[in-house]
């Protein structure tokens, strides 16, 4: 073990696998440029706000309120719902399906090698530091 590898432990994973992970990396770029997108399974939690059932709702295209069964409504807008607007309080619901990947190859090459990017830019840095103390104290 030589004394970078207790240093830089994210440059050390990187150099492990970059044989395998620049092939892996082309194959990506090769599949996205052949129209292939990579799909994931996702959760996640939207909020919608209904109609008012007993209000109905604003028809946009013929600046009409419409009662629940369609019907265009006469009288002014009807105030049933909280606040006057037509439409049911916000309510969470959850979604899933499948959705793009948009992550970068450089990203999912990380994960997949299991190299944390945040911290292998903060060994950048380190390394860059490093290097310039060392600049300095030959200038010295």
């Amino acid at each position: 073990m030589t004394s970078t590898d207790c240093e830089y432990p994210e440059h050390d994973k990187l150099r492990q696998v970059s044989g395998a992970s620049q092939g892996q990396g082309e194959l990506l770029e090769w599949l996205r440029s052949q129209g292939v997108c990579l799909m994931r399974w996702k959760t996640w939690t939207e909020q919608v706000q209904d109609d008012c059932p007993r209000c109905g709702h604003w028809d946009e295209q013929d600046q009409t309120w419409r009662t629940p069964c369609g019907s265009p409504e006469i009288l002014p807008r009807r105030v049933n719902c909280a606040d006057g607007s037509g439409k049911m309080p916000p309510r969470d619901v959850e979604r899933e399906g499948w959705v793009s990947d948009d992550r970068s190859i450089q990203v999912i090459l990380a994960e997949y090698h299991g190299i944390d990017l945040g911290k292998l830019e903060d060994e950048k840095r380190a390394m860059l530091r490093d290097l310039r103390e060392c600049q300095s104290a030959d200038a010295a």
